[in-house]
This record gives C-alpha cells, structure tokens and sequence, in this order.
C-alpha cells in the first residue's frame, strides 16, 4: 500500500493476532484485508460480526515497522519500490512492443499520488 506515494510508511504491531510465529502470520494463505479508515467503518463491521483488529497507523516517514511481540522488523518503501518495479519493467519490456516499458519504468518516482475532495 505505501509503493503508490512517496515517503508514505505504516507502523503495524500484529501482536494482537495472536500468532507468535511471524513467518506464519505475514505469508499465512488466510483471507484478510488490511486497509486505512475511520472508527466508525470499524463499527459497521462489527455490527455485522465481521472481526476487525487494529494493527497500526500510517506515517511519514517512508518506513513500514512492523512488530509482532518480541519481533521487529523494519523496510525501507523506496528500497522495495525500485526492488519491485525493477521487476516489473524486465517483465514489462517482455511484453510491451512499443518500447515504452523503460518511459514508464524512468517515470515510477516523479508520480506521488494527489488528492483532491470535493
């Protein structure tokens, strides 16, 4: 979620799921969403029995922490975000006939999301 901005980070602590193997919470196959909104989203979910936990808060500081229990971890978003577009653009130039896999692939980071409500 932090690749579309930049300098945009989260602060997670997962403890309260209740899984002491972090390996196993972090790639488990299991159904979730984890997504950004306000208490009373969280209480509409609930009062459809629909199991909400709060794990953790967006910040500025381009940096996704994660803590669950006694483990921390700690990734730089700009690091992966060249990590994964770099990956990406191999594949995209695979695919793409009119060259312009390396025009998208120059123009990831001058991108940062705006938005603007009504």
């Amino acid at each position: 979620m932090c690749f579309a901005d930049v300098n945009l980070g989260a602060d997670f602590d997962i403890s309260v799921l209740n899984e002491e193997d972090s390996i196993k919470v972090l790639f488990s196959e299991n159904a979730g969403i984890v997504f950004q909104a306000d208490v009373s989203v969280e209480k509409e979910l609930e009062d459809k029995g629909i199991a909400v936990f709060k794990i953790g808060t967006a910040n500025n500081s381009g940096t996704v922490n994660i803590k669950n229990n006694t483990d921390t971890f700690s990734f730089d978003v700009a690091e992966l975000r060249d990590v994964w577009y770099k990956t990406s653009f191999l594949l995209d130039q695979k695919q793409t006939a009119n060259n312009l896999a390396q025009d998208r692939f120059d123009n990831y980071k001058k991108q940062p999301l705006t938005y603007k409500f009504q």
